[in-house]
């Protein structure tokens, strides 16, 4: 029987580079096919995390699931902050491209 080699967070496995924490959990929920697991994911990460507590990583994917599952995360407590969310990081990119000295990135 073939002996099963365990995956390690070092490089140059390729554990080391996959998601740790809930970031795995809000990667599922923005990309997965399957709208019911995804909206799960987004769910459970909602149910388990602060939204104020955690960084401009996690602020872009919940901007995008915000905008991939819309009226159907307002049963959740956290729906008003999220929209929210997702209108300053709208207006902040679009302040960006304004600005006379920067170039936009379309």
């Amino acid at each position: 029987m073939a002996r099963i080699r365990r995956i390690s967070r070092r490089f140059p496995d390729y554990g080391w580079s996959w998601p740790t924490g809930g970031l795995d959990q809000l990667l599922k929920a923005a990309l997965l096919a399957d709208e019911d697991a995804a909206a799960g994911c987004a769910m459970q990460w909602l149910s388990a995390n602060d939204i104020d507590l955690v960084s401009f990583r996690e602020h872009r994917l919940l901007a995008a699931i915000c905008d991939r599952f819309g009226r159907k995360l307002a049963g959740h407590s956290a729906y008003p902050r999220l929209v929210g969310l997702q209108k300053i990081l709208w207006t902040k990119s679009r302040w960006r491209c304004a600005r006379p000295n920067r170039r936009c990135r379309r």
